[in-house]
């Protein structure tokens, strides 16, 4: 069987050494909690990129004749394209862009051969549905005072938590209606904590002077002392912000030079369900792309990690998110390392650059399945015992010493030398294998007669770790 996770720091208790760049690595913290694999059998479960797995999911049902198309003259019409049509949106290169609840995280993909290759590094930001959410909070804080707010939030979470709940809910039946009303209803434990830590002043009275600086057109009100009552105009001022962040960042990505074939813009995520944002994107990308929203946008990411569970190999070439590689010591040479620290080990004449940065792969690289890079190093002393090898990544192309800046660590390998040469130096050999949703890093001594090495796991991405696929037999 094959059970889908999505992973969150609220769901388990993590250890730091478990995490990594603010990523969580599932295997060593959600599955063990539940049973279901080990750090002895990590290949148990399969981390799934979201924006990846959409991906496959839109390219599966591209072959049904069920989609939404976008365009600017006709709106969003629901429609059965022809199977033409369809074949045509999953041959093209496309856009994926999974609207979540967090996060919008986009990918580029083209369908070579019959598997996806990514045109693109992924990219995004965090402008997805729950920043409307922190815009309505930041909304009541104007109204009732940011002390009151916090007040509730303390003295009555299960209320608060109530009332987000019924605003999420007006929030995804948000469209372009601009007679609309929302309301959201305010349990009696928030008007308790108002009556007792308010000013004496009543709710009605906060809502009527915050009302006398509104726009034409926007009206907040409490109807029967219990729902609170805003109009369309109100509600597009808490959507529009994080919308146009959406539609800024799609609109500069198009423009990019690896993008100019693209044709079709894939829609997915529970926040790509919104019928403005739907609306906006049409309006303003419709001359570029054709905006197309899948049947059920909301279960894509959750429908295409079941597919990637079933071929992991789905997407043959991935572009690089970063340069990665790892620190190495050099010969120190004024000419080449000018600028650079310098230093001896103690009791030696040479003098050796330290922090040198030797790169395995660059960002937006294209990388396959299963490529494994391969650098062999020397120890810098004879008789050296053991060999410390920091890896590192950056967003830069190109990257001179692991400590220059946007230069981060996300590896570290430690192995011991069992063996050395006959002038008394070790040779070691680190490999990373490229292509999957990680990337394996390994050490091995070279003169050694067994096959001992040194592993670490560094992640292939820079976007929310999607779902966790556990591929167990029951």
């Amino acid at each position: 069987y094959q059970y889908g996770l999505d992973c969150s720091y609220a769901e388990a208790n993590v250890h730091p050494q478990h995490t990594h760049n603010n990523f969580l690595d599932p295997r060593l913290t959600l599955s063990p909690q539940a049973g279901l694999a080990t750090e002895d059998e990590p290949k148990r479960i399969i981390i799934a990129l979201e924006p990846e797995a959409a991906s496959l999911y839109v390219r599966k049902t591209a072959t049904i004749k069920t989609a939404t198309v976008a365009t600017h003259s006709t709106g969003l019409e629901q429609t059965d394209p022809t199977p033409r049509h369809i074949r045509h949106l999953s041959r093209a290169p496309y856009l994926i862009t999974d609207c979540g609840g967090g996060t919008v995280d986009c990918v580029a993909h083209e369908i070579a051969d019959g598997l996806v290759t990514e045109i693109h590094r992924p990219s995004g930001g965090p402008w997805g549905s729950a920043c409307i959410d922190e815009n309505f909070e930041k909304l009541l804080g104007k109204i009732f005072g940011d002390d009151m707010i916090r007040e509730m939030k303390l003295s009555a979470p299960s209320d608060w938590n109530a009332m987000m709940r019924s605003f999420e809910l007006q929030k995804m039946e948000a469209t372009t209606n601009e007679e609309k009303i929302y309301y959201v209803e305010i349990p009696e434990g928030l008007k308790r904590v108002y009556g007792e830590f308010g000013d004496g002043d009543t709710m009605d009275n906060k809502l009527n002077d915050y009302s006398e600086n509104l726009e034409a057109g926007e009206r907040i009100t409490l109807r029967r002392g219990r729902r609170l009552s805003f109009t369309a105009p109100v509600m597009r001022k808490l959507i529009d912000p994080v919308v146009e962040m959406i539609v800024d960042h799609l609109g500069n990505l198009l423009k990019r030079r690896e993008l100019r074939r693209v044709e079709n813009l894939f829609l997915v995520g529970g926040f790509g369900n919104s019928a403005i944002l739907q609306d906006r994107l049409t309006r303003a990308l419709s001359s570029r792309v054709r905006v197309v929203i899948p049947r059920e946008p909301s279960v894509a990411v959750l429908f295409g990690a079941v597919l990637f569970g079933h071929n992991t190999r789905a997407i043959a070439v991935r572009s690089s998110a970063f340069t990665y590689g790892v620190s190495k010591v050099e010969i120190f040479n004024p000419m080449k390392h000018y600028g650079a620290a310098r230093r001896s080990p103690e009791g030696a004449h040479t003098q050796y650059c330290y922090d040198v940065f030797d790169t395995f792969v660059r960002a937006n690289e294209a990388v396959g399945v299963d490529r494994v890079v391969t650098r062999r190093y020397r120890t810098c002393e004879p008789g050296q015992l053991r060999v410390s090898l920091g890896v590192f990544q950056s967003r830069r192309e190109n990257v001179s010493y692991a400590t220059d800046e946007e230069v981060e660590k996300c590896g570290q390998l430690e192995i011991k030398l069992r063996s050395r040469r006959s002038d008394g130096h070790g040779l070691v050999d680190v490999s990373m294998k490229f292509g999957l949703t990680e990337i394996e890093v390994t050490a091995r001594d070279c003169n050694a007669l067994t096959e001992d090495r040194a592993r670490c796991k560094v992640e292939f991405f820079k976007m929310k770790i999607a779902v966790v696929y556990l591929s167990a037999v029951w």
